[in-house]
């Protein structure tokens, strides 16, 4: 499908009709391919047990908060080096990871 729509857009006159199909059925494939997971993950979901559901459920909460925490580990490179940020910081200064495995 990119290679129809590079092959369209590298066309002298540009055919509006022909661009415009190549997006929207790449925009169908797409919406049908978020529906199949959506179902698919729904599905093993219900096929969990209860305590799986609930390491699933705080696996997707820590998801959640990388972006934050990487976004704030972001702000002073400076005093963090290691681009751990100031929770990676605390954690390795505690002594909770060993040496051996610190970056």
């Amino acid at each position: 499908m990119q290679q129809e729509i590079a092959q369209e857009t590298a066309r002298p006159g540009l055919d509006p009709l022909a661009l415009g199909l190549r997006y929207t059925e790449l925009e169908v494939i797409r919406r049908e391919l978020q529906d199949e997971f959506r179902r698919t993950r729904d599905r093993i979901g219900e096929a969990l047990t209860e305590p799986q559901r609930a390491k699933l459920g705080s696996l997707e909460a820590i998801l959640k908060l990388l972006p934050i925490y990487s976004e704030a580990a972001s702000v002073n490179p400076v005093e963090n080096p290691g681009g751990f940020g100031p929770l990676g910081a605390f954690i390795f200064s505690a002594g909770s990871i060993p040496p051996a495995q610190q970056p």
